[in-house]
């Protein structure tokens, strides 16, 4: 009587073959995390593009519609200096626009402030304040010396501009009066009418794919708080 040699695998060949699909697995398993990983930096960074490019568009319009406008700072009962608002340095700017950050082109002017404050990491932010600014009588309880203006509260809804930043400065460009068009870029601006144009400087914290930014924004308006237009005249 002869005995049937039954086919079949030893327990080594079952151990050894668990052991090397088990190992196919763990190398397409941590193939698809990094994927995964890859992807969600990815997402991060074109949110974080489209939330910088959506900043740099209201920072356009908001800077864009500034409007000549005039304070009133009381001397006395009965004296009242009209002063211009527009004021600015590097690192703060007063202006009069008819852009919102918050509600858009649409109510009243409004009184805005950019100013670049200091991180407790050593970088720095810029944030925007803002305040209704229907007549001229708005500003006097921001009066300071005549002609200037004391620098508006932060409050819970000052928007952050930009959050964590190496360094961030504004510059302003003064006109040149014999061709009429932009001139040098100054660190500050105290003069009566409003500069040619405005650029606000970006130095971004040192890392990987990261450059300077900055915003120039030409102010397409009548520069003289003190010229009417047509109609006025």
């Amino acid at each position: 009587m002869h005995r049937t040699r039954q086919a079949g695998f030893t327990l080594i060949e079952v151990l050894i073959a668990i052991t090397l699909v088990a190992a196919i697995m763990g190398g397409m398993l941590s193939a698809m995390r990094g994927g995964l990983l890859t992807l969600e930096r990815v997402q991060t960074r074109i949110q974080e593009s489209r939330g910088a490019l959506g900043l740099d568009q209201m920072i356009r319009r908001q800077i864009g519609g500034v409007l000549p406008a005039i304070g009133e700072c009381t001397q006395s009962a009965s004296l009242i200096t009209p002063s211009p608002i527009f004021r600015g340095n590097a690192n703060a700017m007063l202006l009069v626009t008819s852009y919102s950050m918050t509600e858009g082109a649409r109510g009243y002017p409004r009184l805005a402030e950019y100013r670049v404050l200091p991180n407790n990491d050593g970088t720095v932010r810029l944030v925007v304040d803002e305040m209704l600014f229907p007549s001229p009588a708005t500003t006097t309880r921001f009066c300071a010396p005549p002609g200037l203006f004391r620098p508006l509260d932060p409050s819970p809804r000052s928007m952050v501009l930009a959050p964590r930043a190496a360094s961030i400065r504004i510059f302003y460009r003064d006109l040149n009066p014999n061709t009429r068009l932009g001139g040098l870029w100054l660190p500050e601006w105290i003069t009566g009418n409003l500069p040619y144009a405005i650029r606000i400087d970006v130095e971004p914290v040192p890392g990987p794919g990261v450059s300077a930014t900055s915003i120039t924004v030409p102010l397409h308006i009548s520069r003289d708080y003190q010229e009417f237009y047509a109609d006025r005249k």
